[in-house]
C-alpha cells in the first residue's frame, strides 16, 4: 500500500526543491547542503590544510567528508591520511586509507 505524505512532508519537500544550497550542492556533487557549511567554516578559519589528518566521527552522509578529502589533499600529493570511524550494527570500524 502506497502511503499519502502528510502536511509537513510535503513542506519539506518543497523546501528542498526551492532550497538554493540544495540545488548548488548536487551541481557540485555533493552528498547534501551541510558541505557548504563546512566550506563557509573553512574559508573563515583555514581548519583544513594540504596534509592534514582528518578524522571523521559519524560521517553521514558524508558531505563534510568530501569537503575535508578536498581541502587536505589539494596539493594532490597523496601526503594526506584520511581516517573514518564509523558505528554501523554496533560495530565500530576504523579505516585508515592513504589518499
Amino acid at each position: 500500500l502506497l502511503k499519502k505524505k502528510t502536511a509537513m512532508e510535503n513542506w519539506w519537500l518543497e523546501r528542498q526543491w526551492r532550497d538554493p544550497f540544495v540545488k548548488a550542492a548536487k551541481q557540485q556533487h555533493y552528498r547534501c547542503r551541510s558541505a557548504f557549511k563546512l566550506l563557509e567554516i573553512d574559508d573563515k578559519l583555514h581548519i583544513l590544510r594540504p596534509g592534514l589528518s582528518v578524522l571523521d566521527c559519524g560521517a553521514a552522509p558524508g558531505a563534510w567528508s568530501q569537503v575535508a578529502v578536498e581541502r587536505v589533499n589539494a596539493l594532490g600529493t597523496g601526503e594526506c591520511t584520511f581516517l573514518v570511524f564509523g558505528m554501523g550494527d554496533g560495530l565500530c570500524v576504523l579505516r585508515h586509507s592513504r589518499l
